[in-house]
């Protein structure tokens, strides 16, 4: 247990070391970024995002710590090539 980073140190080291973007495909030089989400669907406690390109091959719950800006405080689950972040 000592050894196991913080979900926020965890973000960080991933900001460092990737270029993430959310938004529109129509908006975003796909070319420019390392991982690519756009936010389709935001709900009552919950935010949904489709992966558009992953080319680090990180983890999902990677992927939901970058979307969440190092939170997850109230966990994720994954439809697919949706991630669904829960946010209360």
């Amino acid at each position: 247990m000592g050894n196991e980073k913080s979900n926020y140190e965890t973000y960080k080291e991933l900001m460092e070391k990737y270029k993430f973007k959310i938004g529109r495909p129509s908006e975003i030089n796909m070319d420019d970024y390392d991982v690519v989400v756009s936010c389709n669907n935001v709900g009552y406690a919950h935010v949904k995002y489709t992966v558009l390109k992953n080319a680090p091959n990180l983890t999902d719950r990677e992927i939901a710590l970058l979307c969440d800006g190092g939170n997850l405080c109230f966990g994720y689950r994954v439809e697919g090539n949706t991630i669904c972040v829960y946010t209360d």
